[in-house]
């Protein structure tokens, strides 16, 4: 925000006031007491002083100047114009009121140019209504919820209104309630009132019991309103303001994202969807509607899917969805036949870490999900295979631990493979022989000669790190080796044959 002597002047209402009719180029960001003494200068800062003969006249760089003097008089001398000089004159205010006034002027007006920067930088992001929101949290210090036109919840601050029921019931609803509604239609016209006004509408909620400032999206187009709920403390004098900032930034996203979806063919989720249903024809036969997307994904990709339908609590898709895009900034989620889908990829495109596993299953934890989690990919246009992929890593998952966590497919492979394949056939009539004839001995005498065989044979022969593995002595593991080899003859320098085995004894385990 350019911040000149006209605009000072505004913040002096309530007295008379006489400025020197030039335009400054400088923009102003900061006060000081001007000293008789005084040699240095900025042509960024105004000089407040009481006293007209400290002002010079005869410099070769401009000055500011707020000039308070007791009463209105002749200041014709005063105000002799100089090119580099720049003069607000205040009658009947002492330098003492004129600094406090100073001080939250410019407090306010450099605190909207920050947060107007800050969600400039939202908006030329990819990330959205709901960034904006968990960003300007701090500067309100309460809870805001924003609404399409349908009164569906668009981005809310769900962590400061879970605690209210109402709220939750919002939530768990994805936007207004019947009670909402009737609410609505007792308040005298309040949507109308809303969108005649041209500032934020002070209402006083009467079933949470707090004041509340609504606006519209847009005064000229029903895209929706925005709530500013006093629930933490009562509204401060700025709050309209800041939240006509919100209202504009809010509206350029969403006509951004309208322009996104008629113009460059669609908008991600509606691509996203498409491959999901299979409308859509992969670039490599000539389709390249699509390429746009490939910009913002980078490899390798994974394919995570939340059933909300399983969780035991009230759920908000879209605080899920914005702790998955917290976590990985380049991520792509959407909702798609009542499931959280989220295309994870990673700025440095290397592999899923440890630690960022971790963080998927404390959000899975935190909010009671079941997820499943594909292998990584490279092409976008198989994701419908990999969403079917991280499908069965749920469905296997559940099958066997009924707490709400993340299923990798990774440790589900197998029993996916034996699940295809008994569709057909009998997992018996795969397994080989020698595996089979140790299976149905170790049912016979409770033994374990096929465990012991194939630990030896996923490591390498090697009886040191089979013993350990097996939580047995070296001798111990020599002696059931034996054994073995007098009950069946195994040709061990055949790869083919170790590998049989190996896949044998996985299969009956899954």
């Amino acid at each position: 925000m350019f911040i000149d002597l006209s605009l000072i002047r505004s913040a002096f209402v309530d007295y008379n006031t006489t400025l020197n009719a030039k335009d400054s180029k400088f923009c102003l960001c900061c006060f000081s007491h001007l000293y008789s003494s005084q040699t240095v200068f900025s042509p960024y800062t105004l000089y407040l002083t009481e006293c007209a003969d400290e002002i010079s006249f005869e410099t070769d760089f401009p000055i500011h100047y707020l000039l308070c003097l007791p009463e209105k008089k002749d200041t014709h001398d005063v105000l002799i114009e100089h090119e580099n000089t720049f003069l607000l004159v205040v009658y009947g205010c002492d330098l003492q009121n004129a600094e406090q006034r100073l001080s939250h002027f410019f407090e306010q007006h450099c605190g909207r140019s920050l947060m107007s920067d800050t969600l400039l930088d939202i908006l030329f992001s990819e990330n959205g209504v709901q960034a904006m929101v968990n960003k300007v949290y701090t500067v309100f210090q309460n809870p805001i919820t924003i609404f399409d036109a349908g009164y569906n919840l668009i981005a809310a601050n769900f962590d400061q209104i879970d605690s209210f029921p109402m709220a939750k019931s919002m939530i768990e609803n994805n936007g207004f309630t019947d009670k909402e509604f009737e609410m609505v239609n007792h308040l005298n016209y309040i949507h109308k009132r809303m969108m005649d006004s041209d500032s934020p509408l002070l209402i006083h909620h009467p079933e949470v019991g707090f004041d509340q400032l609504i606006c519209p999206i847009n005064s000229s187009h029903n895209y929706g309103h925005i709530v500013l709920t006093a629930l933490n403390h009562p509204f401060a004098e700025h709050d309209k303001d800041f939240l006509k900032i919100l209202q504009k930034a809010v509206d350029q996203q969403m006509k951004k994202d309208e322009f996104i979806r008629n113009n460059r063919g669609y908008h991600y989720e509606y691509f996203l969807k498409d491959l999901l249903d299979g409308k859509v024809i992969p670039a490599s036969s000539g389709n390249h509607s699509y390429d746009y997307i490939n910009e913002d994904l980078s490899e390798p990709l994974y394919c995570m899917t939340i059933e909300t339908a399983r969780s035991s609590s009230t759920l908000s898709t879209l605080h899920i969805r914005s702790d998955i895009e917290n976590l990985f900034p380049k991520a792509k989620t959407l909702l798609y036949n009542g499931e959280i889908i989220a295309v994870i990829c990673k700025e440095n495109s290397v592999p899923l870490l440890p630690e960022e596993l971790n963080e998927l299953q404390i959000i899975c934890s935190e909010h009671g999900l079941y997820a499943g989690l594909s292998n990584s990919f490279t092409d976008i246009s198989l994701l419908k295979e990999y969403y079917k992929q991280a499908l069965r890593a749920l469905e296997l998952g559940v099958s066997l631990d009924h707490s709400p966590q993340l299923f990798i497919y990774d440790s589900y492979y197998l029993r996916h493979l034996s699940h295809i394949f008994s569709q057909k056939e009998s997992l018996q009539t795969f397994c080989h022989p020698i595996i089979q004839k140790l299976l149905d001995y170790d049912t016979l005498h409770e033994s374990n000669l096929a465990k012991t065989l194939y630990t030896y044979l996923i490591y390498e022969r090697n009886l040191a790190a089979a013993a350990k593995s097996l939580f047995i002595h070296r001798n111990t593991l020599v002696y059931r080796m034996k054994k073995i080899d007098q009950m069946v003859s195994i040709d061990y320098n055949n790869p083919a044959e170790r590998q049989y085995m190996i896949l044998s004894y996985e299969l009956y385990k899954a």
